[in-house]
């Protein structure tokens, strides 16, 4: 196995590592502290000022501290570790596509890691503000970046999952079986 392929599979077991600590410890914790709402960074969909609003508002002090601590220091590290471990797949099985379907795939999956940087901000800014300071216009920019990494993010799956698809039912045309 080769030093690149070795390193790849690191990457990828210390993002797993990372995934499975936030959706394992941090982010149940935070919905128990809560009183059992979601989390910002698991509302996919986005989420209105009423429940921002709600969810600060039930969040207790250990939880906030738990959000702001933990959970922003584990995702600190995610989004560009999730970013590269989809990246290297992503660049082997679209080697045939067209260019430009490769290169906005690429921009698309760094566009939703960005967006998962800002998303944090704007949750620690939320945090720090509590419900009592919250503003319409706070909740509708985290919502936004929350969306948008969302999005993109599954978009990038969906392009890995397709191009493998393809590459294995070649594979197959071809006799060549699923090794």
């Amino acid at each position: 196995m080769s030093a690149r392929v070795i390193c790849y599979w690191v990457l990828f077991v210390a993002t797993l590592a990372v995934y499975l600590a936030m959706v394992v410890w941090t982010l149940p914790q935070i919905a128990v502290a809560a009183g059992n709402q979601q989390p910002f960074d698991l509302r996919l969909g986005g989420y209105s000022f009423d429940e921002a609003s709600a969810f600060l508002a039930a969040l207790t002090p250990e939880g906030r501290a738990l959000y702001l601590g933990a959970q922003h220091n584990l995702d600190m590290f995610y989004p560009a570790m999730m970013a590269l471990v989809l990246l290297f797949p992503l660049v082997r099985f679209t080697q045939n596509w067209p260019a430009v379907v490769r290169f906005l795939t690429v921009v698309i999956l760094f566009i939703g890691a960005a967006a998962d940087y800002v998303e944090n901000a704007m949750v620690a800014k939320m945090l720090h503000i509590g419900a009592e300071g919250l503003t319409v216009s706070a909740v509708k920019t985290a919502s936004f970046w929350t969306l948008t990494k969302s999005v993109c993010t599954t978009v990038a799956f969906l392009v890995l999952l397709v191009a493998m698809a393809l590459a294995l039912v070649s594979r197959l045309k071809r006799g060549g079986g699923v090794t």
